[in-house]
């Protein structure tokens, strides 16, 4: 699985055994920070003259340790101090044991706090370094380098035209206030109605709401999920889930959502987690800029300030490339290489008719459901749910999907079967999801292994891949394009923020690093990375 040995994705002058190039950095408070090498120290002011003291943190050839890295990196763009090569322990312990805690190191209030806790930084450091550099040199490079994109997407953010949401919210509202006075109209009932016959139900209750509803129906109901909502087909179930589905999106992106647009910049300055989750997908918050309205109005008001533009660019079915380049199925790798698409082939070679998106649509409907799925461990049940058919059909049509595809198969299988022998899943740059020895022998959770096996090297590669994109998207940006820079990331899709007249030289760079940063880790996949041009967000 493994491809580490085999390519090379960044430099080697990120080495963990900086060999006197190495500097450690410590912040004391949110005033100054102490560099050191270890025997010598220079306290540095956070105030104006830190460009000119600090100049040489930017020298390429510069390794600086910090214990949490991308805080101090954002902090210091805003000094115009641009760190070349950070160096995380924050980062190389997410990367070693990712389901462990990380152990940080005590806030420094005084010089003399901070020169102890440069020794004990470099402990840390050469308590990591033998298992980095046996297993994880490759993905500890890149980790480490996108630390760069990261602190300089929090600190220039992304601009939202704040007046525009908030009339968007102002009409989710009144939407949502006519969804609740239609559902009260139909759940009049004795249990929940006051003096002057009014509905009391809270519609944010599911058992308030499942008791009015169950005497309007005339029968009772296990639930009030949509699933069982929709069934009904009755005005107060529909005018529930209408609430719902507003209430939802004030909730998430009315005051709670604009508080976060700055009253200067109109700018919002998120967080990002480099490493969100085990597989090494990078998580947001403070808002969650990856989970966005897919309303194309609220796109609008993710735009580009005056005089400048947004190029949105995303790879095209990412993961399913993945699975092709592991898997070796010819079928799947001849559909990208002639650029056709993909479900339409897979159910024309599944059921033996001609379909694309205008003919036999519900058959590729069936072949998109199980191509995606699979990479999620979906079995038939859930393939039954999704496409509304008995769970017999569904596994009649994983049969034929897998008579038809058994490469696919074989890899999902042999996925499984590493990670039982192993104990661990892993993605091409050796990112391991470890299993302990209990779980692996407990037959009860075979289901969840099995499905975290088959999903793991696939949304992990697909993490490593738009990492190395934004890390040499961000690289060329700086040197060749002032004023671009990458301003958003949700998952294999980048926003770049350019002035006009750069705007189409700047998408041509993105295209070709994204594509590049593909070809490096999946080379046997023809790349693709979609671009759009023009002054909003366009998914």
């Amino acid at each position: 699985m493994c491809y580490v040995k085999h390519i090379m994705i960044i430099d080697e002058t990120l080495s963990l055994s900086a060999q006197g190039r190495m500097i450690v950095a410590i912040p004391i408070g949110e005033q100054a920070i102490l560099l050191s090498n270890g025997q010598q120290h220079q306290l540095v002011e956070l105030n104006g003259n830190v460009a000119r003291k600090a100049s040489f943190l930017q020298d390429p050839d510069r390794v600086v340790l910090f214990d949490n890295a991308k805080p101090i990196l954002r902090l210091l763009l805003s000094h115009g101090i641009d760190v070349m090569q950070p160096l995380c322990l924050k980062t190389l312990q997410l990367i070693v044991s990712p389901k462990e805690p990380v152990k940080y190191l005590p806030i420094a209030q005084t010089t003399a706090e901070a020169v102890q806790l440069v020794q004990k930084a470099l402990e840390s450091l050469e308590g990591l370094q033998a298992i980095v550099d046996k297993q994880y040199r490759q993905l500890s490079r890149l980790e480490n380098r996108v630390l760069r994109s990261f602190a300089s997407m929090e600190y220039r953010g992304l601009y939202v035209d704040g007046m525009a949401w908030q009339n968007l919210i102002q009409d989710a509202k009144q939407k949502m206030s006519k969804a609740r006075e239609l559902a009260l109209e139909n759940l009049v009932s004795g249990q929940y109605v006051d003096l002057f016959g009014n509905c009391t139900v809270n519609l944010d209750s599911g058992k308030e709401v499942r008791d009015a509803l169950e005497k309007v129906v005339g029968h009772a109901l296990y639930d009030t999920h949509q699933s069982t909502l929709l069934r009904l087909e009755h005005p107060a179930a529909n005018a529930i889930l209408q609430y719902r589905e507003v209430a939802k999106l004030v909730q998430t992106y009315g005051d709670n959502f604009l508080c976060h647009i700055d009253a200067v910049s109109s700018r919002i300055h998120a967080t990002f987690e480099p490493i969100g989750a085990t597989t090494g997908r990078v998580a947001c918050h403070s808002p969650n800029l990856q989970n966005l309205p897919s309303g194309k109005v609220f796109h609008r008001c993710l735009s580009a300030p005056e005089n400048k533009s947004l190029i949105t660019a995303d790879y095209a079915a990412c993961e399913l490339k993945i699975l092709a380049s592991l898997s070796q199925d010819p079928v799947f790798l001849d559909a990208f290489a002639k650029d056709v698409d993909l479900h339409s082939e897979v159910a024309t070679n599944m059921f033996g008719v001609p379909v694309d998106k205008q003919n036999n649509t519900h058959l590729r409907q069936r072949a998109k459901a199980i191509n995606f799925g699979l990479m999620y461990g979906m079995g038939s049940k859930s393939l039954a749910r999704s496409l509304q058919i008995s769970e017999m059909q569904a596994e009649e049509l994983f049969r034929q999907y897998f008579n038809t595809y058994p490469k696919v198969k074989g890899y999902l299988d042999g996925c499984v079967e590493k990670t039982i022998k192993n104990g661990y899943a892993e993605t091409v740059l050796g990112r391991r999801l470890v299993f302990d020895k209990a779980t692996l022998e407990n037959k009860e959770a075979f289901g969840e292994i099995s499905r975290l096996a088959k999903n793991m090297p696939i949304q992990g590669t697909g993490a490593e891949i738009a990492k190395l994109a934004l890390v040499r998207i961000h690289r060329r940006l700086t040197e060749e394009f002032k004023e671009a820079f990458l301003v958003n990331m949700i998952h294999d899709e980048l926003v770049v923020e350019c002035q006009d007249q750069d705007a189409q030289a700047v998408a041509i760079l993105v295209q070709k690093e994204m594509e590049d940063a593909q070809v490096a880790l999946i080379p046997n996949v023809k790349p693709k990375a979609d671009i759009h041009v023009g002054k909003c967000w366009q998914h």
